[in-house]
């Protein structure tokens, strides 16, 4: 935790980074993805359950540097009159498109699961040959808050698995909504896309069995989503008496981001996880 490594395209042997100069704290439990030439990551945890961060940070693959990208211009002022950024968590899902990065729920420091939906808008400036990455942080949806339940959103949760479908666009599926002074599934097994143009969540039809930690990767056909891996069991996970099918870690479940509709397909056998593609 807190080293960087690096895999050139054409190889599949990684190599350990010595980075020049600071960088961010060791954590886990972040969101992470590509704008232009920078890694970004955001958020998680650290080595105690009270070290949230509430950061964001670009790794420049030119440069092999760190950059802290500038939140000053985010949009409100928190209590101590900075600029008002999503609280630290953990476990939140999130992704990059174009020059947005999503932020969705996650776990704060009093231990309870969150439903707030966030989105940073990135861009650089040029001073003096210095680059810097700013961004800009914009809340899109509070959610339901803290121990409440509504039929038309989603459940606060963490643990699950979400990415960006396009500029206005975002899905998630599965998590954990247990813990937090409430109750509630752990893991979930619902899916949900939200709209930034008309500012709604729609409920998805069920995709698998509930999961913790999936793995969700936006693919560049007809703006599809595909879901690999899970976690039924594991920390924090209560055996569901009650699924529609097992779930083989091989299977994968890709949404048509067009019909909003989820395929799930068979593994061909084994766990896919460790074989070579």
């Amino acid at each position: 935790m807190g080293s960087l490594s690096i895999s050139s395209s054409g190889s599949v042997v990684w190599e350990v980074l010595t980075v020049p100069g600071g960088g961010p704290a060791h954590r886990y439990g972040m969101i992470y993805g590509v704008y232009d030439k920078y890694l970004l990551i955001s958020h998680g945890r650290g080595e105690s359950d009270d070290q949230l961060y509430d950061d964001t940070w670009a790794f420049d693959m030119e440069s092999q540097r760190w950059l802290v990208v500038n939140l000053s211009l985010s949009l409100g002022v928190n209590e101590t009159g900075g600029p008002l950024v999503p609280e630290g968590r953990t476990d939140p899902a999130g992704g990059v498109w174009d020059d947005l990065l999503w932020l969705s729920m996650g776990r704060n420091k009093d231990k309870r699961t969150l439903s707030d939906l966030w989105v940073l808008t990135l861009s650089t400036t040029e001073e003096n040959g210095e680059v810097e990455l700013v961004g800009e942080w914009e809340m899109l949806d509070e959610g339901v808050g803290y121990n409440q339940y509504d039929p038309f959103l989603p459940h606060a949760r963490y643990k699950h698995a979400g990415v960006p479908l396009s500029n206005t666009t975002f899905v998630f599926f599965g998590g954990c909504a247990s813990g937090g002074y409430v109750g509630g599934p752990c893991p979930l097994g619902d899916s949900w896309l939200y709209n930034r143009e008309d500012d709604e969540w729609t409920k998805l039809e069920d995709c698998s069995s509930p999961v913790n930690d999936g793995v969700m990767i936006t693919l560049s056909l007809n703006r599809s989503v595909l879901l690999f891996g899970d976690e039924e069991d594991g920390p924090g996970a209560y055996p569901q008496l009650l699924s529609a099918r097992s779930f083989n870690t091989s299977d994968l479940s890709v949404l048509d981001g067009q019909n909003e509709t989820w395929i799930v397909t068979r593994g061909i056998g084994g766990d896919l996880r460790r074989q070579e593609i």
